[in-house]
């Protein structure tokens, strides 16, 4: 298996965002149709300050993810699932961690904390003083060991997440 790594918008994007609603159906079993209505789920932070990893095995996809960098307290993404957090700890630059998908058939292999790991050093090459990010209840485990504190529930139930129907948990990593 091969990692690539881009830069903004780039010739794989369109497959990123299929992989993105292939994994959110199958595991999640619903995804708004509205966000994704030709079974491609991109959103507002697919722009060109967005890094992308994708893990390729020949012409697969096996697992993708992103990165932004935020200079600004005003750009934060998803502000409102953050409303537990006291945002006056938080030092600029820093970064958002989200839509890390790895397809069915390549889970178990260690793919998530690979990538959960280059964005980290990621975030570290570009002095982010810290991460956020909003991982589903199945990887909380996953990111506590990666050294980030779990700040608990999102600040949105379920039931009223605009894209997929699952409650996610807000949490941060700051670096030193």
């Amino acid at each position: 298996m091969k990692l690539l790594k881009f830069n903004g918008k780039n010739s794989y994007i369109r497959d990123i965002g299929k992989s993105r609603y292939k994994v959110w159906v199958e595991t999640e079993g619903y995804v708004d149709p509205s966000i994704a209505p030709d079974g491609c789920w991109l959103d507002e932070l697919d722009d060109d300050t967005a890094i992308y990893w994708i893990v390729k095995d020949g012409d697969n996809i096996a697992a993708t993810a992103r990165l932004n960098i935020i200079y600004s307290l005003g750009n934060l993404p998803h502000k409102e699932e953050f409303s537990n957090y006291d945002f006056s700890k938080l030092k600029m630059p820093y970064s958002f961690m989200s839509r890390l998908v790895v397809l069915k058939d390549y889970r178990g292999r260690g793919i998530a904390h690979k990538l959960d790991r280059a964005r980290i050093l990621e975030s570290q090459a570009h002095g982010a003083k810290a991460i956020l990010s909003l991982p589903t209840p199945y990887r909380v485990s996953s990111f506590l060991k990666l050294g980030f504190q779990n700040l608990g529930l999102s600040g949105v139930s379920a039931e009223n997440m605009p894209d997929i129907k699952i409650q996610m948990y807000a949490m941060v990593k700051y670096f030193l």
